[in-house]
């Protein structure tokens, strides 16, 4: 029941959400070296990762809804505790996808195309050409 549920939102925010995070930063990093293809081609990868994190958070808030309040309806606070939790790790998945979203959009809009949520934009740290590959 609900341990299913909880190993189930850790997966959506260790798997799909970090994933998104880092192809996002991955997308600025790599900006002025794709192609118009490649950056449609990753945009849409990321697309889809963000509407994978949405639908499954959303799906499985319906369940936790009914369950906290089964446990409340119940006296348990063990598992109205375990719900919370859930809902904590379900508002982190939401907040990493929006994060990436402002990522992708900073990555047109900053100079160097890096943004960080607490220092804005930022620059590339310089790579000495000796140490640059070469294609």
């Amino acid at each position: 029941g609900i341990v299913k549920v909880l190993i189930t939102f850790l997966k959506v925010a260790l798997k799909n959400s970090f994933q998104l995070w880092l192809q996002a930063t991955f997308f600025g990093l790599a900006y002025n070296e794709l192609t118009a293809t490649g950056k449609a081609k990753l945009g849409i990868s990321i697309l889809f990762g963000i509407v994978g994190v949405v639908f499954k958070t959303r799906l499985a808030a319906v369940v936790t809804c009914s369950q906290f309040m089964a446990a409340c309806r119940f006296r348990r606070k063990d598992l109205a505790c375990i719900v919370v939790f859930i809902w904590s790790v379900q508002l982190t998945s939401v907040w990493l996808a929006i994060w990436s979203l402002l990522k992708i959009y900073r990555s047109w809009t900053c100079p160097d195309h890096l943004w960080n949520i607490i220092a804005g934009c930022i620059e590339k740290p310089y790579v000495p050409y000796y140490l640059k590959p070469e294609y």
